[in-house]
Parts: C-alpha cells; sequence; structure tokens
C-alpha cells in the first residue's frame, strides 16, 4: 500500500512537475479526454475531496470494502478504468477554461485547496464511500497518476 506520506510528497513535490509536462500535442494512450478535459476532472476531484460539493454514492454499500481494499493495495488503476455508472458521462464534458495554461493553474490551486484542507470529517466518494484526508491522498495519488501516464506525462 502507498504510504500517506508517498502520496502526499508526490501530490506535493512531485504532480506539478508531472502536470508541467503535459501539453496541447500531448496525445493519448487511452480514453476519450483530451489533456484540458483530463485537467479539469482532476481538479474537479480534488474539489471533491474538500467537500466543495458532494455525489451521491453510486454503488451498493456493500461493495465499498472490495473498493477500499483495492485504495488500499499496491494495485494501480487499469487503463480505460471507468468511474461506476453515473458518476461521470459516458462522453466528457466540453471544456470550461480558456486554455490548457489555465487548466494547469486551476488545477494546482484546487490541488493546494486540498493540500491545506484540514478537517477531520471524512468526505463523501461515489464509490469508496466515505473517506478520511490521509485515504483522499492515496485515491488522489492513484488517480492522478493514472491519468498523467494516460498522457505519458506520469514520472511514476
Amino acid at each position: 500500500m502507498p504510504s500517506t506520506d508517498t502520496a502526499l510528497q508526490y501530490l506535493h513535490d512531485t504532480f506539478p512537475a508531472d502536470l508541467a509536462r503535459l501539453d496541447e500535442n500531448s496525445s493519448r494512450n487511452w480514453g476519450c479526454m483530451n489533456a484540458q478535459q483530463m485537467i479539469e476532472h482532476l481538479s474537479e476531484f480534488f474539489r471533491l475531496s474538500t467537500g466543495a460539493f458532494q455525489l451521491p454514492l453510486a454503488i451498493p454499500e456493500e461493495q465499498i470494502p472490495a473498493y477500499k481494499q483495492f485504495l488500499l493495495s499496491d494495485k494501480w488503476f487499469r487503463e480505460n478504468t471507468k468511474a461506476p455508472a453515473g458518476v461521470l458521462p459516458d462522453i466528457p464534458p466540453p471544456v470550461r477554461l480558456a486554455n490548457l495554461p489555465t487548466a494547469k493553474t486551476v488545477c494546482l490551486e484546487t490541488l493546494n485547496s486540498y493540500l491545506h484542507y484540514n478537517d477531520t470529517q471524512p468526505v463523501l466518494h461515489p464509490a469508496f464511500g466515505w473517506l478520511l484526508h490521509h485515504e483522499w491522498a492515496i485515491l488522489h495519488y492513484k488517480h492522478a497518476v493514472h491519468h498523467l501516464r494516460q498522457f505519458s506525462c506520469s514520472s511514476i
């Protein structure tokens, strides 16, 4: 299992450099999001973890232990891993921000908000259930690396 310290160190120190390698010409290895859609997706995920908005649980509660077992394992998300039905649309939404550099800036701002979010209350994830800050750190680590690998920009 990746430690919380490893996850937070990646998010704080390595993720910004990995994100900087992504540009308009970065081609995806799988999936249907373009680079800016992926960055905006990560931004929303960081916002979700601070309770900025809430999504309902999208899986039966009895499946949460299996999801958490994956979360706390050394396994990474596989290529083309899809969110549970109803969490994300099949077709990515259009970009909301003006351009890729703006999307990167917003992503780093939302990451910073998460890193400084000190609430001890759990925040609901639609597939992993109620997660504490340290569990979100591991999920963000795996999720960010997954999407940066999607565009060959991950150093992990």
